[in-house]
């Protein structure tokens, strides 16, 4: 149940994340906010293990595991599932997303001979389903839909699930979660840099420059989504199947709901409102399988 726990508050840090980068990405724009997302994140990673007195140890195993996982997970698969909200938006990329529990579940099976039992594919079936009905429940206002934008998010959830496979296989040899996840962030933050160069993008440094609101929205969500996010998402596949664990981080958009009608007065329909019920008992059952 510890597992389950970190994955919940790890999907209530990425809900606030999300308000928090839509605001930076409007005056920084969104390759600006990638790429510091991931540098504030390895520096608040860092101070914390060397506050804590922990270790940066790790063995060579480790380290590839967990470099392999931060390069495909959150560069790769961060930066496409990033273009997929350009090519379709982020409801209908959200849509086809949820297709990443169940690729976790199986690279799972088939990698680490995880099984989650009938009970747990209830769950993931009823959960994911509650978020399929909440995503549907109005019209996207945004391009259409193409094969290259589906195959693009594909690719990102595909990338999503070797990640938490990568990170779990490292996890299962006795590294804690945080130093793994400083590891999974700093080269997911090295490929980036890499592919990338920050010189080409240097005309967007300047608007940091007196814009006190983009500068706490990314301070803010660099705290509640490289940092904390991630490492309670580390947490919580160490000590829960990957399959499990992945349905629950695949919640983020039901979490969002209270959040957008907070934050952005966005009034939450009937249907949405049921969608997430069913959602949240699947994540119950997920909790007495």
């Amino acid at each position: 149940m510890f597992g389950e726990l970190a994955a919940i508050g790890a999907v209530a840090c990425w809900s606030w994340t999300a308000v928090f980068f839509t605001i930076a990405s409007r005056s920084l724009g969104s390759w600006m906010v990638n790429v510091c997302r991931l540098l504030m994140g390895c520096a608040l990673l860092a101070a914390t293990i060397l506050a804590s007195g922990s270790s940066f140890a790790a063995t060579g195993f480790q380290i590839r595991m967990l470099g392999l996982s931060g390069i495909v997970g959150l560069a790769v698969g961060d930066y496409l599932l990033f273009r997929s909200f350009v090519m379709m938006g982020p409801r209908r990329t959200m849509l086809v997303y949820t297709v990443s529990p169940a690729l976790t579940a199986v690279l799972g099976l088939i990698f680490l001979s995880e099984n989650i039992g009938l009970l747990g594919l209830a769950g993931m079936t009823v959960t994911l389903g509650g978020i399929a009905w909440t995503l549907k429940e109005k019209r996207e206002d945004a391009a259409p839909l193409n094969r290259a934008a589906v195959a693009c998010t594909v690719v990102a959830a595909l990338g999503q699930a070797g990640g938490l496979i990568l990170a779990k296989s490292a996890l299962n040899t006795g590294i804690a979660p945080l130093p793994a996840t400083f590891l999974r962030m700093a080269a997911a933050a090295a490929a980036v840099l890499i592919a990338s160069p920050l010189t080409v993008h240097g005309r967007r440094l300047p608007k940091m420059k007196g814009n006190n609101r983009a500068f706490w929205a990314l301070l803010g969500g660099a705290i509640f989504g490289p940092f904390l996010g991630v490492w309670l998402s580390q947490i919580a596949i160490k000590y829960a199947p990957t399959g499990i664990a992945a349905t629950i981080l695949s919640t983020t958009p039901i979490f969002l709901i209270p959040v957008s009608a907070w934050v952005e007065k966005e009034k939450a329909t009937a249907k949405a409102v049921c969608g997430a019920l069913v959602a949240v008992a699947g994540v119950a059952i997920l909790f007495i399988r």
